[in-house]
């Protein structure tokens, strides 16, 4: 058992066989720190050619956990805390060589800050240069259409709306393909423009349904006053069709006897 302040290693020092207690006399691994004070274990490294690796954990041939952090203690920011105060590289670096994964987290998991996945870091809270598959997405706004059904609402006629795509190649309020080429679009943003072209184009679909009504009407008028008529001349006509087909047949059955007797003359 180590104890009091000040202890110092000058060298290198092995321990083949037995178990090391920090601040207890009673413990069962090879190496226990119990610590009354803010820190339990510190490793620092204050030589210019100082290892690769502050703290090494090995556990080649074990089947438990590498490392292990537990607590039952309230008001701590975290089981183990990674900070990174002026190193440019990551705070914490995972990575395997395996097949297993790299990182794998159960439970509530909360990042404070962006995140960025197979990309470089930007200002948006999460950047992924990749597909995302998700079964639903949920996207919350606070001036979702249904506005242009207002009486005051200041629809656009369709002889301006037909000026703008031809200047411009798009609705108006909708980006063009240009713009969400550079810029992409923003779910929530689309969302809501969308509806809003669907029910500006919706009181026009009205409008002209309303205006073929009575054409509707009219059409079946004009007919039932044509079919009226027509009906007698298309009798007339399959007579006077029939008719023919039967003169046709006359002249026909005329011409073949005539041609016979005509043969048998010259025989």
């Amino acid at each position: 058992m180590i104890s009091g302040n000040n202890c110092d290693f000058q060298s290198r020092n092995v321990i083949t066989n037995g178990r090391i207690g920090i601040g207890t006399d009673s413990f069962c691994a090879s190496l226990e720190i119990q610590s009354k004070f803010g820190g339990g274990l510190r490793s620092t490294i204050k030589s210019d050619n100082g290892g690769a690796v502050t703290f090494t954990i090995d556990d080649t041939k074990g089947s438990g956990h590498a490392l292990l952090a537990s607590t039952s203690g309230t008001g701590r920011a975290g089981e183990i805390v990674v900070q990174n105060i002026s190193n440019p590289n990551s705070a914490l670096y995972v990575s395997t060589n395996g097949t297993g994964k790299a990182l794998h987290v159960s439970g509530k998991t909360q990042l404070d800050g962006n995140v960025t996945i197979g990309d470089a870091f930007t200002n948006y809270q999460l950047n992924v240069n990749g597909t995302v598959k998700s079964r639903e997405v949920v996207v919350t706004t606070t001036n979702f259409p249904g506005y242009a059904f207002d009486d005051d609402y200041d629809l656009m006629g369709l002889s301006d709306l037909e000026q703008v795509i031809r200047q411009e190649g798009h609705l108006p309020g909708i980006p063009s393909a240009d713009e969400v080429a550079s810029s992409g679009i923003g779910i929530g943003d689309m969302q809501t423009r969308l509806p809003e072209k669907i029910e500006e184009l919706t009181p026009f679909t009205i409008e002209r349904e309303k205006e073929l009504d009575p054409l509707r009407s009219q059409f079946a008028d004009i007919q039932n006053a044509v079919g009226a008529k027509f009906v007698p001349f298309c009798m007339t006509t399959s007579a006077v069709w029939a008719l023919l087909g039967g003169l046709a047949v006359v002249i026909l059955t005329f011409g073949v006897r005539s041609f016979i007797m005509t043969a048998k003359s010259h025989q």
